[in-house]
């Protein structure tokens, strides 16, 4: 899940043809910022008293 970050910008030359699809991908750790955790999973709840996530898995991500 969520393995691959699609440039969406680009689409438009693949549907003209200018571009193969596959030029529109690349992995999702590839153009994240350093530092940056990825979770990949879906948000099951989010808690802006607590400045707080709960993902899918039950994990709890505390946000500064």
């Amino acid at each position: 899940m969520f393995q691959t970050h699609y440039y969406q910008p680009m689409w438009t030359l693949v549907g003209a043809g200018v571009k193969p699809m596959a030029t529109s991908g690349r992995p999702t750790s590839d153009v994240l910022p350093k530092g940056v955790k990825h979770y990949p999973n879906y948000l099951q709840e989010f808690d802006p008293e607590r400045n707080m996530v709960t993902l899918d898995d039950g994990q709890k991500v505390e946000t500064f």
